[in-house]
């Protein structure tokens, strides 16, 4: 019982130092992933900034081309639109989402540095 009990000592012991290990990494490489964050976040609305201004002239070139505007160029119209309203509310939803991360790993590394490692964690005992 004493051999099996050192053992597991032992195992925790080398787990322990394994886990912090990993959360000193993650807690280096805090700037580093908000830097990442921002850039992403800054190309994401840049893209939608560039489809909505695109979209905007597209739809206007049409209206004004077409002298008889039926009803399938309004359903078209607001088609467009209704798409354009969609891509804005999914990139402000995930620049909020980005947002409070990128804050996070600013001013508490620490927390998002235990939150990586716990799911680095959880990962390696879910996947064996």
């Amino acid at each position: 019982m004493d051999d099996i009990s050192n053992a597991i000592t032992i195992l925790a012991d080398k787990v322990g130092i394994g886990v912090d290990t990993l959360y000193q990494l993650n807690l280096s490489v805090q700037m580093i992933k908000a830097v990442f964050e921002i850039a992403t976040s800054s190309i994401a609305v840049l893209i939608s900034i560039i489809v909505i201004i695109k979209s905007y002239y597209t739809l206007k070139e049409m209206i004004a081309s077409d002298e008889s505007f039926d009803d399938n160029d309004l359903v078209s119209f607001m088609l467009w639109r209704v798409g354009i309203i969609c891509v804005v509310i999914v990139v402000l939803l995930a620049l909020h989402t980005c947002t409070q991360d990128i804050a996070l790993r600013i001013y508490c590394p620490e927390y998002m540095a235990m939150k990586d490692t716990l799911v680095l964690v959880g990962d390696m005992i879910k996947h064996g």
